[in-house]
């Protein structure tokens, strides 16, 4: 027992050694990634509702015509500079510098937010230099994509006497001339909606119903 004790304590010694020396550069790998920048976009409407998570902008609507980039950066340092990119559907040529922001002086984190008005469907990205005459980057960020929907008004309707009422309505569509050929295929599906009362306006209906036959409910 006693003539085992020095080989016991030699390999305890150097597993306790091996460990150390491997835990090492984990630790600055951990260290350097914690100061690593990072740049995060989310595109935001704040008068359209996103549908099943996508962010919307109504073509030429002076309304709902334009979105916002907010673009979250962590990591920075004061006199860094980030570039807002545009490419346009369909993304078949290279993004567009939009927008530069320099990081201002204090603190490590920086927000910034940039209008966009597309009139195709458009991914953001953005991507962080030193300076604004750097062109090696520090970081770059998510994709983020703003869809366009077709604008336009109707005409109509008008009020009419009882018992039976015509109505005529008229829709105009605008869309992007890219994609005026495309959207003339297009069939258009009429839901019809009808509430009768005998003695005062009843309310909306809660649900509209697809063909013209609706409407005479």
């Amino acid at each position: 027992m006693i003539g085992k004790r020095p080989f016991v304590v030699t390999i305890t010694t150097a597993c306790l050694l091996g460990g150390i020396l491997a835990a090492a550069p984990i630790s600055a790998a951990t260290a350097t990634a914690s100061t690593t920048p990072t740049m995060t976009l989310t595109p935001v409407h704040p008068g359209l509702k996103e549908i099943l998570g996508h962010v919307f902008v109504i073509y030429r609507s002076q309304r709902y015509g334009a979105a916002d980039i907010n673009d979250a950066i962590t990591n920075v340092s004061s006199g860094e500079v980030a570039t807002l990119y545009a490419q346009p559907f369909p993304y078949n040529k290279p993004p567009i510098a939009l927008e530069t922001n320099t990081v201002p002086p204090g603190g490590t984190s920086a927000m910034f937010s940039d209008p966009v008005t597309p009139t195709l469907a458009t991914r953001y990205t953005a991507t962080l230099y030193a300076s604004s005459t750097s062109t090696t980057p520090l970081a770059t960020s998510n994709v983020a994509t703003v869809n366009v929907l077709g604008g336009g008004h109707v005409n109509g309707p008008k009020r009419c006497g009882r018992p039976v009422c015509h109505e005529t309505f008229r829709l105009y569509y605008v869309v992007p001339p890219s994609t005026l050929k495309q959207e003339m295929t297009k069939r258009d599906y009429p839901y019809f909606g009808l509430n009768l009362d005998k003695h005062a306006e009843p309310p909306a209906p809660k649900w509209p119903n697809p063909g013209s036959r609706a409407a005479h409910r």
